[in-house]
């Protein structure tokens, strides 16, 4: 990828248009379970598990929901 990210989202979003999904997963939840489908069922217990602890897992995807992440051509040409 040569151009700014802004680019890249447009890019997909053009393609989506037409029918073309992107490889990659847009949403945690199927990042999350691709990783599972990809690692031994024991090496994912421990990452699913926070590698080690699960409340600092739970408390990073907690935090991060809190986040509204809007695209940019959602967003008003005076902000």
């Amino acid at each position: 990828m040569t151009g700014s990210y802004g680019d890249y989202q447009l890019e997909i979003y053009f393609q989506g248009l037409n029918g073309i999904l992107p490889a990659l997963p847009l949403t945690f939840a199927e990042l999350e379970a691709r990783a599972q489908k990809a690692m031994s069922p024991s090496i994912w217990s421990y990452v699913a598990g926070g590698s080690g602890d699960e409340s600092t897992q739970q408390a990073n995807v907690t935090a991060f929901a809190r986040w509204g992440l809007i695209p940019r051509m959602l967003v008003g040409a005076t902000e």
